[in-house]
């Protein structure tokens, strides 16, 4: 037998559990759950989107499937074949996702192409839009079209 208490036993077996429900307290909405449609604006604790598109998202914990967001602040991310605008969240997992932009404190990925990455951790495979090689490409070319319309405009004066 154990001497502790069965409310604190299960309270040790998953401790986010309450600081879950905690900060889904917090928010004013309720779990949000959307599917199959468009929304601006969503706020909750807890949202899940399945082949939808949010302009905003604001929310503890978000799970998408199939689905696009503009600019996602959240706790935790989970998505797979889906795509972001801007992330900012404590913890993002991707699978088969693509992001403009993603700032987190740990990063899980499968497949994921973001144009800029911020981050301390990362786990898996990420591509970036723009790798040092295609970006020095991209630098010499520019370089050199600046360098011949200085030369055929200074012709002309």
């Amino acid at each position: 037998m154990s001497d502790q208490p069965e409310d604190n036993k299960s309270q040790q077996e998953n401790p986010l559990e309450e600081f879950a429900a905690s900060m889904s307290d917090a928010l004013p909405d309720k779990p949000v759950d959307v599917s199959a449609s468009s929304v601006d604006r969503i706020e909750g604790g807890q949202v899940r989107l399945q082949q939808s598109a949010a302009r905003q998202l604001k929310a503890n914990a978000l799970h998408m499937e199939e689905s696009a967001a503009g600019l996602v602040r959240a706790g935790s991310v989970d998505a797979s074949d889906s795509g972001f605008g801007i992330v900012a969240a404590d913890d993002v997992t991707l699978t088969d996702a693509t992001a403009g932009m993603i700032a987190a404190r740990t990063v899980h990925a499968s497949d994921v192409h973001v144009g800029i990455l911020v981050t301390p951790r990362v786990e898996g495979t990420v591509r970036p839009f723009l790798t040092p090689t295609l970006a020095a490409a991209f630098g010499a070319g520019f370089a050199a079209v600046l360098w011949a319309l200085n030369r055929v405009f200074a012709r002309r004066r």
